[in-house]
């Protein structure tokens, strides 16, 4: 194999690992050569080949286990997040849009639940919301719980790959969940909303628990409507 040119060594070592990796048909979880090997072959020097394997971490494509070796990472999609949350985050546009989906995926999720009638998954639910009701006795924020609660109900569909997805677009949702909780207090219509949906869920109702997810996500589609107005003006100037 050629040693890699001098310009953009980085770069080019890294460009030259990912088509290691597709020659060799390499799979998640199958093991690369070492980084002592790696700059054998390509001719480089430690330094580059170890900024190389940072930035195939960093996006996703290998995993570095220290003290064990380089590994082919499994595909996530929560994964892919942290390179769209610093831009997403500053466009109310495109959180308003991302509300949808989550909405959509969440409805979609209630579904599959009630197909699925997972009672192990279906008491995790039932955990959070005994949670929440501790926690309003004691007075303080169940922003943690209320966002456990979803994570449960995305289980309880029994599809993994959608998990996935809520994971990636809960990441942009976490901050005005909590904002929004924390502006009206601890809240005990949100309680309430919660029991309905799991009751609904339990119940075999898919249209009954989704009417009450609709209900409960009405505050943070208030919210992000909100910032969306308080944006229009300064765009209009």
């Amino acid at each position: 194999m050629k040693s890699i040119r001098k310009e953009t060594l980085s770069q080019q070592a890294g460009d030259s690992i990912k088509a290691y990796i597709e020659q060799m048909r390499l799979q998640p979880g199958d093991k690369l050569p070492s980084e002592k090997q790696l700059i054998e072959r390509y001719g480089v020097s430690r330094t580059v080949i170890r900024e190389a394997l940072k930035s195939l971490e960093t996006v996703g494509i290998i995993q570095l286990k220290p003290g064990d070796g380089i590994y082919v990472a499994r595909p996530t999609i929560s994964g892919m997040s942290h390179h769209f949350t610093f831009h997403w985050n500053r466009n109310p546009k495109t959180v308003k849009e991302l509300l949808q989906i989550r909405t959509t995926l969440e409805l979609y999720a209630i579904d599959l639940a009630v197909g699925q009638q997972d009672e192990e998954r279906i008491r995790q639910m039932e955990h959070w919301v005994l949670e929440m009701e501790r926690k309003l006795k004691e007075g303080v924020s169940i922003a943690h719980e209320d966002l456990q609660f979803h994570r449960a109900l995305f289980r309880a569909s029994g599809n993994e790959t959608l998990c996935e997805l809520s994971e990636f677009i809960a990441g942009f949702f976490v901050p005005l969940d909590g904002s929004a909780t924390l502006m009206h207090g601890p809240d005990p219509l949100s309680l309430l909303e919660h029991k309905q949906i799991l009751h609904w869920i339990r119940a075999g109702n898919a249209a009954k628990a989704k009417a009450c997810l609709q209900e409960h996500l009405r505050p943070v589609e208030s919210f992000v409507a909100s910032m969306e107005a308080s944006v229009e003006p300064n765009e209009n100037k």
